[in-house]
């Protein structure tokens, strides 16, 4: 029985409309295991739907499966048929509100500081001690009346949360640490929403953020420290690290950056001699937590990436690395005052905050913490008890994983083989610079079009220009990397214009023959990328040329001068609407829309562009075909085209 088959595990989000909510909803609502059943919110928002409650603030669309959820009081009740419950909500109302749900037998797995310190609640950064959930036995002991299912699970501030791994993974390899010095740079993110007000913040540095160093400064020993007997009543308490005290000095300031908690670390080991630099890199990048050895999905496959360049990390280049779900660590070298100094990077929306919560869910399910079925199959694919979990086998064996899948007539995501996924297309008024947004899946492309006036070519003085471009930034994936355009950019970018020279008419772009015509730049930039961005990218440069205006231009010969009215402006003149479908070939099998995952493992790509009138405008086929009737193969590809593009009529605006 694959997972589509059997009941999800229904959770609930209680703050669903501030910024951890939607955090919570923008990663739930493709989770692989647990489905939004209930989203709960203050009472000014209960009862309407959640997208006319809510105040939209991430930068992918809110999920369809979302928009018509009616908006709960945050009262046990409401989350009856709720196995897990995640908390975002702020901490001036989170402490009643999770002590009611906890008293209602209801796991609440928190990312707000109400329980942090409390002595039966673990506090637990998933990447270093998801161990510590072995407390919650003795936290519904002590409950009046005892509890069978509730709980209470707090994750750590976000910046605790950036230092605290790497600090776990040296005291793994080279023993207790014993003196930390850390000065943090803080995003504005990390205040919430609406946050820092612009003028504290532009062009300027904070350097205090309230409660935050003393946070830091308890956070760390408790984390990284263990669970004890309690010389008095037999009871466990956490020890914060007694066995060897660790002395921490912090700073927090606040700096203008968005997202992406930055932090400079230095420490001094109580074994001697130190680990040298090297010795600390080779640590820290073969660290592997419990919750990546576990089968957690939502773990990084990396928990510590290394930066060996001397500039890095950097927030806007590496905090969207492996989805936020990891830290970033550079910089590492010999500290003069103490032993070890180096630089921490971590994103805090994501590991930070919404990302831990559900990786202690994700564990205490596999553990058997909360009783549940597990939820193999699909995710866990029947194997002997000393054989990997199925998200280590995929990691590590991607081409057998996906053989198992196409075997039952399936593909990872759920899809049968000849399913597409969902397109969308934003449209906006007609405007002189178009921006159209497409989401092919989770695919997401922006275009803009920007119109500049020049000189015809020689050979050709009666034709404009149309020049696309497409960007694969780092942010979008972790396949691509900063610096300039890859190779798989400019490819992409070619094979577009290929298909977008048949649709425009260049002669119409001609403000004077031989003196002065347009120059259309269709610029796409993907942000977040799951396979098949090709489709997704022409879909989004078809739109937005189709809503481009240019406004009358005139030549004056004895000047030589353009002259535009926006007075009068004028559609483009577009000869055709194409749109590309494309299909991998997998061992023999015909795979439409390949995702990120499906992409690398492909035998062929081919992609079939046909217009608004089902005919062929272009055919490209990557990689060698079926071992036996290609043409079958293209057939069906082409047939397949047709059929969705009919379907599609209409959507592009």
């Amino acid at each position: 029985m694959h997972q589509s088959e059997r009941s999800p595990i229904k959770v609930g989000i209680l703050g669903a409309t501030g910024t951890v909510g939607q955090r919570f909803i923008t990663l739930l609502s493709v989770h692989p295991w647990f489905k939004i059943h209930v989203l709960g919110a203050s009472a000014r928002s209960a009862g309407k739907p959640y997208a006319q409650a809510v105040n939209w603030k991430q930068i992918t669309y809110m999920p369809s499966a979302v928009k018509d959820l009616v908006v709960q009081e945050c009262t046990p009740e409401a989350f009856a048929e709720c196995a897990i419950v995640f908390s975002g909500l702020d901490a001036d109302v989170a402490g009643d509100i999770e002590t009611a749900f906890r008293s209602a037998d209801l796991a609440v797995f928190s990312n707000a500081k109400n329980y942090r310190r409390d002595p039966h609640v673990p506090l637990i950064v998933p990447l270093v001690n998801p161990e510590h959930l072995s407390i919650l036995p003795q936290q519904q002991a002590q409950h009046s009346p005892p509890l069978k299912k509730g709980f209470i699970v707090t994750n750590a501030n976000c910046s605790t949360t950036a230092h605290v791994i790497p600090l776990a993974a040296l005291e793994k390899e080279f023993g207790p640490i014993e003196t930390l010095m850390v000065t943090t740079m803080q995003a504005i993110s990390g205040a919430g929403y609406p946050g820092v007000p612009s003028l504290d913040i532009i062009d300027n540095v904070v350097p205090y953020i309230s409660g935050e160093e003393e946070k830091i400064e308890w956070e760390t020993r408790k984390i990284l420290g263990g669970i004890s007997e309690s010389e008095s009543g037999g009871l466990q308490e956490f020890d914060m690290h007694a066995q060897t005290p660790l002395s921490i000095s912090a700073s927090c300031n606040r700096v203008p950056v968005t997202v992406g908690h930055m932090m400079n670390v230095s420490v001094k080991f109580a074994r001697r001699p130190p680990p040298s630099p090297q010795q600390v890199c080779e640590a820290l990048q073969a660290y592997r937590s419990e919750a990546q050895l576990a089968g957690c999905p939502s773990a990084p496959l990396q928990t510590i990436t290394v930066h060996e360049e001397q500039d890095r990390p950097q927030p806007r280049m590496d905090r969207a690395h492996q989805e936020g779900a990891g830290v970033n660590v550079g910089r590492v070298r010999q500290c003069p005052v103490l032993d070890i100094k180096f630089v921490v990077l971590a994103d805090n929306v994501s590991i930070g905050a919404a990302t831990s919560s559900i990786i202690n869910a994700e564990f205490a399910v596999i553990k058997g913490v909360y009783f549940l079925p597990r939820p193999r199959d699909r995710y866990f694919i029947p194997m002997s008890d000393s054989a990997l979990k199925a998200s280590i086998f995929q990691r590590l064996h991607p081409r057998a994983y996906l053989e198992r899948f196409v075997a039952e007539d399936v593909r990872p995501d759920g899809r049968v083989f000849d399913a597409w996924r969902d397109v969308s297309v934003n449209a906006p008024s007609r405007l002189p610079m178009a921006l159209h947004l497409s989401v092919l899946g989770e695919t997401t492309i922006v275009c803009g079009v920007k119109a500049e006036i020049a000189e015809p070519e020689l050979d050709t003085p009666e034709e404009g220009f149309l020049v696309p471009n497409i960007d694969l930034p780092a942010l979008c994936s972790p396949k691509f990397k900063p610096g300039p355009p890859t190779d798989d950019a400019q490819v992409l970018s070619d094979r577009l214009n290929e298909v977008l020279a048949s649709t425009i008419s260049l002669s119409s772009l001609v403000i004077h023959p031989s003196k002065a015509a347009w120059v259309l730049y269709v610029d796409a930039t993907c942000i977040n990328y799951d396979g098949n961005v090709f489709d997704a990218a022409l879909i989004a440069m078809v739109a937005a040329l189709r809503n481009t205006t240019l406004p009358k231009a005139t030549y004056n010969v004895e000047t030589g001068l353009t002259t535009c009215s926006r007075a009068v402006a004028s559609p483009l003149q577009i000869h055709k609407t194409p749109v590309s479908f494309s299909f991998g070939v997998f061992d023999a099998t015909l795979l439409a829309d390949p995702t990120a995952f499906e992409e690398p493992l492909l035998d062929t790509t081919i992609s079939i562009v046909v217009d608004e009138n089902d005919d062929l405008v272009s055919v490209v086929q990557l990689g060698p075909g079926l071992d036996a009737g290609p043409e079958d193969a293209l057939s069906r590809c082409i047939s397949a085209a047709r059929s969705r593009r009919a379907l599609l009529s209409g959507q592009i605006p």
